[in-house]
């Protein structure tokens, strides 16, 4: 058990979770209420609403969620991602998701992998978020800190990629951490953007069926100017 592990089991505790913990040898863990070996992993993966994976990256630890752990999950279930190995299948966690077999993923890293950006279910990386919600000292700090796993700006799919195939409704489509900051017009985070994120803004993105705007079109149609 790591010390990430153990810290997010004591964040909750005032919530009255039931801890299972899973370290590398069979002992009892502070705060966990139970504490199993790796080979019980999958039976207690059936029935957990929250799954965290805080594994380092060691020869023992790779690889090891892949298709048959997730396939043991509930379709309702969320798995959390806090580890900085490589103890995750990529490929086998897209076909859970793209399958509904898991709810969501949610990854401490800003993941540049294309796979995971087509996908209905991982469409929001946390600058993104942060651009919406027009957090401009978090995308500061995101790109000043983590510039190389950044998507600043959409990626450049292959000329055969279909993007008709690949509308989701009610989800995000092309639209980049630039484009969603000038659509929800926070200028502060637009400005972060451009002089940090070196973000385009002739980027095409569709904002509604049929109707696609680049993020200087939107801000002079909604008569974002400022000198």
């Amino acid at each position: 058990m790591t010390d990430y592990g153990c810290c997010a089991a004591q964040m909750l505790v005032p919530f009255g979770v039931n801890l299972i913990g899973i370290p590398n040898t069979s002992r009892s863990i502070s705060p966990f209420h139970q504490c199993e070996t790796l080979e019980d992993l999958p039976r207690f993966l059936e029935t957990a609403d929250y799954v965290v994976n805080p594994l380092p990256n060691t020869p023992q630890t790779q690889n090891i969620w892949n298709a048959t752990l997730f396939a043991r999950m509930k379709p309702t279930a969320i798995f959390i991602n806090v580890g900085r190995g490589s103890a995750i299948v990529d490929a086998d966690l897209i076909t859970s998701l793209e399958w509904k077999q898991l709810a969501v993923k949610l990854d401490r890293y800003l993941n540049a992998m294309m796979e995971l950006y087509r996908s209905p279910t991982y469409l929001l990386t946390p600058l993104m978020f942060a651009s919406i919600h027009g957090h401009s000292s978090i995308v500061r700090f995101l790109l000043e800190n983590y510039s190389h796993y950044c998507i600043v700006d959409a990626l450049n799919y292959s000329s055969d990629f279909d993007y008709d195939s690949f509308k989701y409704e009610g989800y995000f489509y092309r639209q980049t951490a630039l484009w969603l900051a000038v659509q929800n017009k926070h200028f502060n985070v637009v400005q972060i953007l451009i002089s940090l994120g070196k973000a385009n803004v002739n980027h095409m993105a569709d904002e509604s069926e049929g109707k696609s705007w680049t993020p200087l079109g939107l801000a002079c149609r909604d008569g974002q100017i400022s000198h």
